[in-house]
C-alpha cells in the first residue's frame, strides 16, 4: 500500500524569503512522521517559495495532510497558507504547530481561522504526530472524534465542540527517531554567519524551562522542567554536523544548556580533546548564575564558546520581578562580566513597554545596558504574544476580548500594556538603538562581515523568542 503524504512547512510569504533558519523542532517532528510509516515532505525557512508557488505546488502534488509551523508574528502569512492549503487541496486535513497554537485559547484558533483549520497541536509535537499518524493509518482516513480524544496535545473541532487533549512532555528525548538531516541539509542555509566563519547550525540540548517569564511562553511550549539529552547523543550530532556536512559553527539554543553542570563540563572536554574547528555560542537564561562560578567560563572559551546571548530584558529590579525573572541587574551584570573576562562576547536583548512599565523604569534599563561590556546590544518591544501574562495585561489594560492578530502591526504595535505611552516606548526604543551605534561602530576589528552577522543573529534571536524563553 502505497504511504500517506504529509507536507510539514512554515507559513508561505507573497514573496521568497530566502535561506534563513534550520528548525531543529521542525526537523524532529518530521522525523517523528517518517517513523509513524508516512512520507514526508519538508519545507523550512530557508524555502525560496513564495505563495505562487506554493499554489503550483499544490496543484501538482497531493497530501493526506498538511502542517504548519506558526509564530504569532507570521500570523497573516499562516492565514495565507492555509487558505491556499484548502483551496488547493480540500481533501487534505490541515494542522498547526508551533508558538501560536500552543500559546493560543483553542477557541480563539478557529475564531481566527475558521474551516481552513482541522487540527493544532502542543507540547512536545512528536509523540501526538505519531499517535494522530498511527491512528489514521490504522483508521485508513482521518480518525473518529473518540480516537482523536487520545492524541495528546491535539486540538480539534468535533460538531461544533473544541477538544483540548492534555499536552505531554517525553522525560527521555533520546527516545524520539533521530533527526534525517537529509531532510534539512544544513549547506541549504544560509544564516548568521558567512564567509570565513563557516557554516553554522542549530542543536537542542535538552527542552524546558522552569521560568514563566511574562513576556515568553517557553515553559508552555517546552515543559516548566529541564529535560535532557544524553551527552552521547549531543556529541553524535555535533560529530555528524562537522565532519559530514562541514558545519563550523554551533548555536545551543534550548534554554536548559547550563543547567546539568557536569553534562557541560564533560562536553567542554570532549570538544577540546576532539580539537574540531568548531566555534559555538549558547543562551544562559534561567541557568545563568552558573556562570558565576570562575572556574565555567574559562572552560566554555577553551572549548570554542565565543558568544553568550544574555535576555536580561530590563535593567529595572522592580520589573524584572514583575515579569517572574529569576535574576537581579546586579547578578546579570556580574555574569556578563564573568564571560567578558574569560574573552567570552556577550550579547544583550532588552525590551520596553513591560506591563505597567513606567518612563523611568525604561530609563533605568538603557542605562544599565549601556553600562555593561557587550559586544553588541539589542532594544525591541515587549510584544503581547498570546498566552503570556503580558498579553493577559494587555487585554485588561484595553478592555478587550481578543487581539486581532491580521491587523497588529508587530514592527509599530498599536496596543502595548505598559503605563509608558505608544508614543514614549517607541523613542526609547529607537534612541537606545542610536545610543549602541554610537559606541558600537567605534570598536576596533568589527567590521562590516561581524556587523552583518551579528544583524542576522538578532533577527533570528528575535524571531525565535518564543522558544528561548527568558
Amino acid at each position: 500500500m502505497q504511504a500517506r503524504r504529509i507536507l510539514l512547512t512554515v507559513p508561505i510569504q507573497t514573496v521568497s524569503k530566502g535561506n534563513g533558519l534550520l528548525d531543529v523542532g521542525l526537523g524532529s517532528v518530521a522525523a517523528a512522521c517518517r517513523h509513524a510509516g508516512w512520507d514526508v515532505t519538508l519545507v523550512d525557512w530557508n524555502t525560496q517559495m513564495t505563495l505562487g508557488d506554493l499554489e503550483g505546488f499544490l496543484e501538482k502534488e497531493r497530501f493526506d495532510l498538511v502542517g504548519i509551523k506558526v509564530f504569532t508574528q507570521d500570523f497573516d502569512a499562516a492565514r495565507r497558507t492555509l487558505r491556499q492549503a484548502r483551496v488547493s487541496q480540500p481533501s487534505a486535513a490541515t494542522l498547526m504547530g508551533g508558538p501560536h497554537p500552543t500559546g493560543s485559547l483553542p477557541k480563539d484558533l478557529w475564531e481566527e481561522f475558521g474551516d481552513d483549520l482541522d487540527f493544532a497541536m502542543a507540547g512536545d509535537g512528536e509523540p501526538g504526530m505519531m499517535a494522530l499518524l498511527e491512528a489514521w493509518n490504522q483508521a485508513g482516513g482521518r480518525p473518529n472524534a473518540d480516537t482523536l480524544c487520545r492524541v495528546p496535545g491535539l486540538r480539534f473541532r468535533d460538531q461544533g465542540r473544541i477538544h483540548a487533549n492534555e499536552p505531554v512532555f517525553l522525560e527521555d528525548l533520546d527516545s524520539l527517531p533521530l533527526r534525517d538531516l537529509s531532510l534539512q541539509d544544513p549547506r541549504t542555509y544560509d544564516f548568521w554567519e558567512s564567509g570565513a566563519m563557516g557554516r553554522v547550525a542549530p542543536v537542542h540540548t535538552g527542552r524546558g524551562c522552569p521560568c514563566r517569564c511574562g513576556y515568553c511562553i517557553a515553559w508552555k511550549i517546552n515543559g516548566p522542567k529541564a529535560r535532557l539529552r544524553s551527552l552521547e547523543s549531543i556529541q553524535e550530532e555535533i560529530h555528524v554536523l562537522t565532519t559530514v556536512y562541514g558545519v563550523r559553527r554551533i548555536h545551543f539554543m534550548d534554554n536548559v544548556f547550563l543547567s546539568d553542570r557536569d553534562r557541560v563540563e564533560k562536553l567542554c572536554r570532549w570538544l577540546i580533546e576532539k580539537r574540531y574547528r568548531l566555534t559555538w555560542d549558547f543562551v544562559p537564561t534561567s541557568y545563568f548564575r552558573e556562570l558565576l562560578d570562575p572556574s565555567l567560563p574559562p572552560l566554555l572559551y577553551r572549548a570554542g564558546c565565543t558568544e553568550a546571548l544574555f535576555g536580561i530584558e530590563s535593567g529595572s529590579e522592580a520589573v524584572l520581578r514583575r515579569i517572574h525573572k529569576n535574576g537581579s541587574p546586579e547578578e546579570y551584570a556580574q555574569a556578563v562580566h564573568a564571560c567578558v573576562r574569560a574573552g567570552i562576547h556577550c550579547l544583550g536583548f532588552f525590551m520596553f513597554g513591560f506591563p505597567d512599565e513606567t518612563l523611568e523604569e525604561m530609563e533605568q534599563t538603557l542605562s544599565f545596558a549601556m553600562s555593561l561590556p557587550f559586544s553588541a546590544r539589542m532594544f525591541g518591544i515587549c510584544l503581547p504574544f498570546p498566552g503570556t501574562s503580558s498579553h493577559g495585561r494587555l487585554l485588561e489594560k484595553h478592555g478587550i476580548q481578543r487581539v486581532d492578530w491580521g491587523s497588529y502591526d508587530f514592527t509599530k504595535p498599536s496596543l502595548l500594556p505598559s503605563q509608558a505611552s505608544l508614543s514614549q516606548v517607541m523613542a526609547m526604543r529607537d534612541r537606545a538603538n542610536r545610543e549602541h551605534l554610537k559606541t558600537w561602530t567605534g570598536i576596533k576589528g568589527l567590521g562590516q562581515m561581524i556587523l552583518r552577522r551579528v544583524v542576522r543573529k538578532v533577527r533570528l534571536f528575535m524571531k525565535t523568542k518564543a522558544t528561548l524563553g527568558g
